[in-house]
């Protein structure tokens, strides 16, 4: 079952799966399908990103840790983490999917720099305050993928 919930204000779209029915469908062979992979193109949207969570999940304990040292650090309380397939010009570099052998690598930036780089629009700043303090200690993605620039909440557990 996936549970989709949309801020309208904000236009993000934010996902939390829990794997059953989509799951199911998204394996192939017992296996998770990338993004390249034939069958993929055929997956509706809500299953491609429920895919992209279950992917998305072998980085959380990185970014468990990426995410609490720039808290600690005074860096900011806002941690976001940009995943992404190409090179991007956000964030700092924490994971290369080269040197990994993933699909995907891992920038660690911030609200602030998202604010900056106009990302996340001015006026919209609280808003999406209120939105990273809703979802607790979830750890906050901003992924560029082929279903286009998306925010997604992923629970640390």
């Amino acid at each position: 079952k996936s549970e989709k919930r949309a801020s309208q204000n904000l236009g993000l779209f934010v996902l939390r799966s829990y794997y059953t029915v989509t799951t199911r469908k998204i394996l192939s062979n017992g296996r998770i399908l990338s993004p390249t992979s034939n069958y993929f193109s055929l997956l509706t949207k809500a299953e491609k990103l429920a895919q992209l969570q279950i992917e998305l999940s072998g980085y959380k304990t990185a970014l468990a840790k990426a995410a609490d040292t720039v808290i600690e650090n005074n860096i900011s309380e806002y941690p976001i983490f940009v995943f992404h397939q190409h090179q991007v010009s956000i964030g700092i570099p924490i994971i290369d999917r080269e040197e990994t052998k993933g699909n995907w690598s891992v920038n660690a930036s911030s609200l602030e720099e998202l604010m900056t780089k106009q990302v996340v629009a001015p006026g919209k700043t609280d808003e999406f305050r209120e939105l990273i303090a809703a979802h607790g200690s979830d750890l906050c993605l901003f992924v560029l993928s082929e279903l286009g620039a998306n925010f997604i909440f992923l629970p640390r557990v």
